[in-house]
């Protein structure tokens, strides 16, 4: 009986060990990441500030964990108070290239004082 305690208890600590490794390397929810980049984009950080003149200012960080180089296209989504879309007109989607093992920074500012939070969509494309 002691046996099968210890077994199970071992069985325990490695599926939560795995579990925790696996939550570890999901972005976070203000980063929606194409399933293409799973496994091969990790974000590091999100610095959020205000400019002087009122306006939301991001920077993410994050690495490409491969070997190659990932073209991406990036854009964001400007969100106000009340988690509604507020309209850009630099809404486009803008090409990021993350060379292999390397970090990369993608930076936006809101369009508006009355934005409070964002989305970043970052999205594979074809190489160039």
């Amino acid at each position: 009986m002691a046996k099968v305690f210890r077994r199970t208890r071992w069985l325990l600590i490695i599926a939560a060990a795995l579990t925790l490794g696996a939550c570890a390397t999901l972005p976070p929810p203000s980063i929606q990441l194409d399933p293409s980049l799973n496994g091969y984009v990790t974000i590091k950080s999100i610095h959020k500030s205000v400019s002087p003149s009122g306006l939301l200012q991001v920077e993410v960080t994050g690495k490409n964990t491969s070997d190659q180089p990932l073209y991406m296209y990036y854009q964001f989504d400007w969100l106000d108070k009340n988690g509604q879309a507020v309209p850009s007109l630099l809404a486009a989607k803008t090409r990021v290239t993350a060379d292999r093992n390397r970090w990369f920074t993608i930076r936006g500012v809101a369009p508006s004082p009355a934005v409070t939070d964002f989305r970043l969509y970052l999205d594979e494309r074809d190489k160039p």
